[in-house]
Parts: structure tokens; sequence; C-alpha cells
């Protein structure tokens, strides 16, 4: 009994650590201006997306892309934030890997995509990060 126990908590242990971590506003930096490509002057009327990447082992030798409605709006490292002011109304939101050599071979397999509700003047925020199958994800955040 204490052997399975002990097999159940090493791999919570081992998959868990292959996961990121989320990262608060104060601790992510912004991507430098070279990274990132659209949707920098404001909008009237308009609405703020925050995107952070989390930060953590997995996936970190390669850099991910952010894709506003299928159009690359930057490129994030791990730790950084990137915003972006878009029209109120919906948005997509995406994600890809990106990059040379093996990074650039998974992107369709590792990109993901989800709808973003922008209503006039407000602030969403998202985090990029990578569960621990290993699987990339977008999700809404506090942080």
């Amino acid at each position: 009994m204490m052997r399975k126990v002990f097999w159940a908590a090493l791999a919570t242990v081992l998959l868990g650590a292959c996961a990121t971590k989320p990262v608060t506003d104060l601790a992510a930096s912004n991507a430098p201006a070279q990274r990132v490509y659209a949707h920098q002057l404001d909008v009237t009327g308009g609405a703020l997306l925050v995107v952070t990447r989390d930060a953590g082992f997995s996936g970190s030798a390669c850099s991910v892309a952010v894709l506003i409605d299928g159009v690359v709006a930057a490129t994030l490292e791990q730790g950084e934030r990137v915003s972006f002011h878009l029209p109120a109304g919906e948005a997509i939101l995406g994600i890809r890997q990106a990059g040379s050599k093996l990074c650039g071979l998974a992107e369709d397999r590792m990109r993901r995509e989800t709808s973003v509700s922008l209503p006039a003047g407000a602030t969403k925020k998202y985090r990029i990060g990578i569960g621990a199958s290993g699987e990339p994800f977008v999700a809404p955040t506090t942080y």
C-alpha cells in the first residue's frame, strides 16, 4: 500500500513540475517593442487586452506567437506580457509556437484559440501556459 502511495505522489510531483506557473503583473516584464507587431495605438471606445506568458521549464526553449484574429500581433518569451488596444466587440485570441528548428515544427499542433468579449473601456487579462500534460493553453486570469 505504501508503495502505491509513494508512486502516486511521485507521479503528481513530476507531472506538476512540467506545468508552467502564472506570472503576476508586478513580476512580468513588457515584451520589447521589436517583438510587438500590432494593436499598439489607442482605439476610441475600445478595450485593452493584456496577455502574459507563464514562467517555468516546460516550453522555455520556444517563443510563443500571440495572434489576434489569426494574425501574429506579438511574440512572447517566458514571464513577458503585452497589451493590445482593440475595438470593442469580439476577438479571437490565439497562440502557437514560434521560431525556427524544433519550435517551428509543431506550430499547427500546438495552436490554441479562444473567443474574447471586449466591452468598451474594459481591460481583459489572459495567460499563456503549458499544463501538466504538455499541452499549451490560453485562459482568462486575475494575475
